[in-house]
């Protein structure tokens, strides 16, 4: 197998992350081909191949796009403490829900609800907020495992307008979606970047039906050209101007049929195992797939016959032919959008915060009873995410730092030796740190002092 091959292979592995040529990076970000050239020779982004030319992740372009070169200067006079101080309003936050299953019987926040990892066990769900640009968590929260997402969002809009020191700029899937939180969202003036299932807002699936209709799709000008984990496609998109409680939003409706043929076979599938749950009587617990089923299937119960569940093939039929294929974005921050869909796309940063949470920092389970120490390990955890987050922002941005460094956790393994040493009651010293090791030190700005280093005369003199 070839580089080409292997790296297509690689990318086949990252499913549902999009990727732009150099051309469209260069547009999106409004930098020049040198500039990503020198980005890319920094070792501050990274470059996938595929076939004949070099793509640019989203993550990456976004780096491009808001000029984040971290020198040292820049960051020393922005430390850690600053982002948990201090919620800055010219930033994009992603926000986002996982849920943490747990075996306490004695903690009032663990409940069964809908389990994302898919466990039959309770649970607390844990809210995040995530910086889109320093990819740094500012914000979590401790919720009943039995809220749904969507009634989350009310309650958090209230404390975060009394922790910044302005209406936040957050990006918030689908899941969220709701007419009461838009609302809300609105009302209290944040901006927000908001997927849009088209399956419950009838009235924005109708306009992506009349946009279709009038062709709007079919426009050149229109097109995005996106490449995905398997293949480049193309996205036409649109915007509508519309209002909402009086306030205005971008409604950015999208077609493709590269999403239409995965919808559709996502779609029977899901219905084929709705239909098994349904005529076994199993609850449900999903809201959305909740109000999937109840669109798509008639359920009777009978003394003699027992369940009987017939599927609605009109509205399967409509959701094949007529639904699939769209999808929609509502801003009140892009009128673009390519922007909209980018700033959708980035709200990524915060799930792979909770797959750092739960691999790597052992959150899968909570294994305590109380309450109180629940709270503690979640604050530790959530302390030791931003120090990690850092130090990935380090490793990949930094030109000092040795090349061969590439996680976080290869980073504190080369580093793991440094160490204090007491000899006696008086000498204290740190063992010689190895050429790598001070290499690693000085990128991030930790000065060892050489005369706290032991030499022989020091060894002689304690040992007389």
């Amino acid at each position: 197998m070839g580089d080409s091959d292997t790296c297509k292979e690689n990318i086949k592995d990252k499913i549902g992350i999009e990727y732009f040529d150099k051309k469209d990076a260069c547009k999106i970000a409004n930098v020049s081909p040198n500039t990503i050239d020198n980005y890319r020779k920094k070792n501050i982004i990274s470059v996938k191949r595929y076939g004949n030319k070099n793509y640019y992740s989203l993550s990456d372009i976004e780096i491009l796009r808001n000029n984040v070169v971290l020198n040292k200067k820049n960051i020393r006079k922005d430390p850690v403490v600053d982002n948990i101080e201090t919620v800055e309003p010219k930033d994009r936050y992603s926000l986002d829900i996982t849920s943490v299953s747990s075996y306490s019987t004695r903690n009032y926040d663990v409940m069964y609800g809908y389990n994302r990892d898919r466990e039959k066990l309770p649970q607390i769900n844990l809210l995040m907020i995530v910086s889109q640009t320093s990819k740094l968590p500012i914000w979590y929260e401790q919720l009943p495992g039995a809220i749904s997402d969507p009634t989350t969002i009310k309650d958090t809009v209230k404390l975060l307008s009394q922790a910044a020191h302005s209406p936040l700029k957050i990006v918030v899937d689908r899941g969220f979606a709701s007419w009461e939180n838009i609302s809300c969202l609105m009302k209290n003036k944040f901006k927000f970047t908001m997927g849009i299932p088209l399956s419950r807002f009838t009235r924005f699936r109708d306009m992506a039906k009349e946009a279709y209709k009038n062709n709007e799709f079919c426009d050149p000008r229109s097109t995005l050209n996106l490449f995905d984990a398997h293949d480049s496609y193309q996205t036409q998109a649109t915007t509508r101007l519309v209002s909402i409680d009086g306030h205005r939003a971008y409604l950015h409706l999208y077609y493709t049929d590269y999403y239409k043929n995965h919808q559709v076979e996502a779609l029977m599938s899901t219905l084929k195992s709705l239909e098994k749950k349904l005529s076994l009587e199993e609850k449900i617990k999903d809201p959305a797939l909740e109000e999937l089923a109840q669109l798509c299937f008639d359920v009777k119960k009978t003394p003699v016959r027992g369940v009987r569940v017939t599927p609605k093939l009109e509205q399967i039929s409509e959701l094949r032919n007529v639904d699939a294929g769209y999808f929609a974005i509502l801003s009140t921050q892009f009128k673009n959008p390519n922007d909209a869909l980018i700033a959708y796309k980035l709200r990524d940063g915060v799930e792979k915060r909770f797959d750092d949470l739960k691999n790597d920092a052992d959150l899968k389970r909570l294994r305590m009873h109380s309450c109180h120490t629940q709270q503690s390990r979640l604050f530790v955890q959530f302390i030791a995410e931003i120090l990690r987050c850092y130090l990935l922002n380090e490793i990949q941005s930094n030109g000092e730092m040795p090349k061969y460094v590439k996680t976080v956790t290869g980073l504190l393994d080369e580093v793991a030796s440094i160490r204090r040493v007491s000899i006696g009651n008086h000498r204290k010293f740190y063992k010689r740190p190895t050429k790598h090791q001070l290499q690693i030190m000085q990128a991030l700005g930790v000065r060892l002092n050489p005369n706290q280093w032991p030499s022989l005369s020091d060894l002689k003199d304690t040992q007389s």
